[in-house]
């Protein structure tokens, strides 16, 4: 009974997480959206430069995303494991 509590939980666990990034990606889209169309409209007539630090920024935010999301799939099969032990 306690396994499949907790197996509930880890389900539960990942929807939310798998909810978490598509919230997240969404908003990553309409912020690139908006960047697309401010360089469109200055690639009209004006320069438009790109810091490169932002691209670090966003490398960096990837990086760390896919970093937690393992780590997270690494726990839930740990836990998992634990359970038929």
């Amino acid at each position: 009974m306690a396994a499949e509590a907790a197996e509930a939980a880890v389900v539960a666990a990942v929807a939310a997480a798998a909810a978490a990034e598509a919230e997240l990606s969404a908003a990553e889209a309409a912020a690139a959206g908006a960047v697309d169309g401010a360089a469109a409209g200055a690639g009209a007539g004006g320069v438009t430069v790109v810091s490169s630090f932002l691209l670090q920024a966003a490398r960096a935010t990837e990086a760390t995303r896919e970093a937690n999301r393992s780590d997270f799939f690494i726990f839930v099969l740990n836990q998992r494991s634990n359970n038929y032990r």
